[in-house]
């Protein structure tokens, strides 16, 4: 009848619309179970709108370091005297031409505002609403960046006293060489590279 029918459109309204309900909270739950996870790590956190660079979210590691955050423009909050979107910012990196997700993006860069290097990784990831954001997650490697520094400095203080040395100085590695300096050449009338072609034995022979 048509009374059966109207209720029978009716109940399968209400089971939909309560099956609607059921999967927006699901996904909101998700959502803070999501954000509760980010607000514990000791790395920085944020996410922030692709169009617009409103921060949407930003973990407590931020907002230690950068106060509150939350509806502020990235660039203009987390850097000083920027005047527009940062020169390495990996937004169009994030999403190919039809506008899907490519993937993690890894860079390294250096922040002012908190003092060290940083490197970044960057994802487009759905948001709660469904538009798709940037989820950045940013680790400190101001250590390991000094280290480098440190390794390269030396290097080149070798490098110099090396070259200016009036003895013969070969490094090797595995019974071969991997650097000879100018006075060595000299003493054995080989090139680097010939040198590098020679055995320990050969060498030896030379000297």
């Amino acid at each position: 009848s048509a009374l059966s029918e109207a209720l029978g459109t009716a109940a399968r309204t209400l089971g939909a619309a309560i099956e609607r309900k059921r999967m927006e909270k699901n996904v909101r739950d998700a959502h803070q179970r999501f954000l509760a996870v980010m607000d514990h790590l000791d790395g920085f956190v944020y996410v922030a709108d692709m169009q617009t660079d409103e921060i949407l979210y930003a973990n407590g590691a931020m907002k230690r370091k950068f106060g509150e955050v939350t509806g502020a423009i990235c660039w203009q909050a987390l850097h000083e005297n920027q005047t527009g979107p940062c020169d390495h910012c990996n937004n169009d990196r994030l999403v190919d031409a039809q506008g899907e997700p490519t993937g993690l993006v890894v860079s390294e860069h250096y922040n002012e505002m908190a003092g060290g290097w940083f490197e970044v990784h960057d994802r487009a990831i759905p948001w709660v609403d469904g538009r798709l954001v940037r989820l950045e997650v940013a680790f400190d490697i101001s250590t390991r960046k000094r280290a480098e520094e440190h390794l390269r400095e030396s290097e080149e203080k070798f490098r110099t006293l090396s070259e200016q040395s009036l003895m013969g100085i070969l490094i090797f590695q595995d019974g071969r060489v991997v650097f000879a300096n100018p006075r060595m050449q000299e003493l054995t009338g080989y090139s680097p590279e010939e040198l590098q072609l020679l055995t320990t034995d050969e060498l030896l022979g030379l000297l």
